[in-house]
C-alpha cells in the first residue's frame, strides 16, 4: 500500500483549499511574503483562527489578473 506524504511536503494537493505553506510552494515564494501579502490584504485568503487558507481557484484568478495587468503594461510602453 502506498504511503500518504507528510503536510507540507510534495506537490500541492489536487485540493482546492491550501494552507499559506501550500501557497508559499505553489507560487515558489516564501512564506513570509505570502503572509505579508494575505495579511494586506493583496493575495485572496481568510483566517481560520490564527491559521491562514486560500481557495486555489482564487490564486489562480489573482494570479491571471496579475499577468493581465503585466500584460497591458507592457503594451503601453511599447
Amino acid at each position: 500500500m502506498p504511503r500518504l506524504a507528510k503536510v507540507g511536503k510534495g506537490p500541492v494537493p489536487s485540493t482546492t483549499m491550501m494552507t499559506l505553506r501550500e501557497v508559499a510552494t505553489y507560487l515558489r515564494l516564501h512564506r513570509s511574503t505570502v503572509y505579508r501579502l494575505a495579511r494586506e490584504g493583496v493575495i485572496p485568503g481568510f483566517k481560520i483562527g490564527s491559521q491562514w487558507r486560500f481557495r486555489k481557484e482564487h490564486v489562480d484568478r489573482w494570479m491571471a489578473a496579475q499577468e493581465a495587468a503585466f500584460a497591458r503594461s507592457e503594451r503601453k510602453e511599447a
